[in-house]
């Protein structure tokens, strides 16, 4: 046993049943890794993703002609009010301070925005 120790330890080598371990090990760590990266990804974008099967729904649901005009009020007031809300719940308090800091380039921007509008819209 020593001398098989001593033999792949002077010829640099490992036995080649912890090498096939290893590779196994980074296989399954490498799988792994993936899964993870997947679900931190799901769960970071549970919004989007809930957004997206909510409108595969809603495209195939079909109301009748007499309640059409309720459903776009609701669609165009509630439900869009609705993800604005939980777009600003889930911002970081932190980063929201720090650019109220800069209101001379939001003001710049937003008169900006205002004027191209107007141009466009009147030419």
């Amino acid at each position: 046993m020593a001398t098989d120790a001593a033999s792949t330890a002077s010829s640099g080598h490992e036995p080649l049943a912890a090498n096939t371990v290893d590779a196994t090990r980074d296989g399954d760590s490498k799988q792994r890794g993936w899964a993870i990266t997947a679900l931190h990804y799901l769960l970071d974008q549970w919004f989007l993703i809930a957004l997206g099967i909510l409108i595969l729904i809603a495209s195939q649901a079909q109301v009748p002609t007499r309640q059409q005009s309720l459903k776009e009020t609701v669609i165009s007031y509630l439900c869009v009010s609705i993800i604005f809300l939980i777009t600003g719940l889930t911002l970081d308090t932190r980063a929201l301070i720090d650019n109220y800091a800069r209101w001379q380039l939001h003001l710049f921007v937003q008169i900006q925005c205002f004027l191209m509008t107007s141009a466009v819209i009147v030419e």
